[in-house]
C-alpha cells in the first residue's frame, strides 16, 4: 500500500501456463514406465525411483480407478523390471 492506495498487480493467465501430463523433467533419478493395468488391460504410465534397487508401492489406474500394486527392480538408474499385480 502506498499513499493510501493498494496497488494492484495484475498478471495474464499466461504468465502462469502449467503443463502437467506427458511433460517430463530430466531429473536423473526417476523414470517414466507404461504398465498395463491388470483389471481393465489399458497402458497405465508410472513413476519410478530408480535410486532404489527394488520397490512395491500401489497406484490406481487412470482408465477404470482400481489399485493395484506395482513391484519394480532397479540398476544403475535404469528400470529393469516392473509389474503390475493384484492383492
Amino acid at each position: 500500500m502506498r499513499n493510501g492506495r493498494v496497488n494492484r498487480i495484475q498478471i495474464s493467465a499466461a504468465a502462469f501456463h502449467l503443463h502437467f501430463g506427458r511433460v517430463r523433467l530430466d531429473c536423473g533419478v526417476e523414470e517414466f514406465v507404461d504398465i498395463q493395468c491388470p483389471y481393465c488391460g489399458q497402458n497405465c504410465e508410472v513413476v519410478i525411483d530408480t535410486s532404489f534397487a527394488r520397490q512395491r508401492f500401489s497406484t490406481d489406474c487412470e482408465v477404470c480407478c482400481r489399485p493395484f500394486q506395482v513391484a519394480a527392480e532397479c540398476e544403475g538408474g535404469k528400470v529393469t523390471s516392473a509389474e503390475a499385480t493384484v492383492d
